[in-house]
């Protein structure tokens, strides 16, 4: 899905096709409306969220070294209630990336 703020950037760099008349004014008011739309449609964004023993699975390594990365801020966690925790799969994906380079 195309972003929201590139959208907005799409419509700056129309408007000046239609001065021109490489665009038509109704083609920019299309884009203008699906713009709007789609900045209604979005909802709420929660992360998504796995269990320490399915982020170790995944990365192929022990719990301890979740936990160690946890430590580290390598990895983020969101603590529900005294012992349970999750991570967030973004945090995964980052730390993915970062361990890339």
């Amino acid at each position: 899905m195309i972003q929201p703020k590139t959208l907005d950037t799409l419509i700056q760099l129309a408007t000046p096709l239609v001065a021109c008349g490489a665009l038509e004014q109704s083609e920019l008011d299309e884009l203008k409306v699906a713009v709007r739309q789609s900045k209604e449609d979005e909802g709420p964004k929660f992360p998504r969220l796995v269990r320490i023993q399915e982020a170790a699975d995944y990365l192929g390594v022990s719990k301890k070294a979740i936990h160690d990365y946890i430590k580290d801020g390598k990895l983020k966690r969101i603590k529900f209630g005294h012992r349970s925790a999750r991570i967030t799969a973004d945090s995964i994906a980052q730390f993915l990336q970062d361990s890339q380079k």
